[in-house]
């Protein structure tokens, strides 16, 4: 089912939080996935054209984000979004030493940037998670709908 996350080594109290987090990334996943690539682009691309390539990207997500959802490939981005740590800050020592120091900010703070370019997307982070929370085996209840209402 998943890389990492196992539903069934954790609480009822986790399980949400860790479907919440996801639903989160996965309402703009191009822009998450942004996170440890954008940098390494800035030093061969233009900062504008790679942000309006990943809101086009992000724009085309809009459509598939609430059909398709994937506990795995959730799971191996959390993964894969981590290495912003290493990418961003050498690209941004790269685009110092070149004198692009404009771009090096730029990729230095990418982590910041793209939380405030992703509420564009208008993130419907509720239906999302529900189908999170039936891919790690909840169903809906009539206590808990898994926010059936907000489809």
């Amino acid at each position: 089912m998943s890389l990492l996350w196992n539903p069934t080594q954790h609480s009822d109290e986790e399980n949400p939080l860790w479907s919440w987090l996801r639903a989160v990334e996965w309402s703009a996943w191009p822009l998450f996935l942004s996170l440890p690539v954008a940098p390494l682009l800035l030093l061969v691309m233009s900062p504008w054209t790679l942000m309006i390539t990943l809101l086009i990207l992000n724009l085309l997500w809009l459509g598939l984000r609430g059909r398709f959802v994937s506990v795995t490939l959730a799971d191996a981005a959390v993964m894969i979004a981590m290495l912003r740590w290493i990418t961003g800050p050498l690209a941004a020592l790269l685009l110092f030493t070149r004198g692009r120091w404009t771009l090096a900010l730029l990729a230095l703070f990418w982590p910041f940037i793209v939380p405030v370019l992703s509420i564009i997307a208008r993130p419907r982070v509720g239906p999302i998670q529900a189908e999170f929370m039936r891919r790690l085996g909840y169903e809906p209840t009539p206590i808990n709908p898994l926010h059936d209402s907000e489809r």
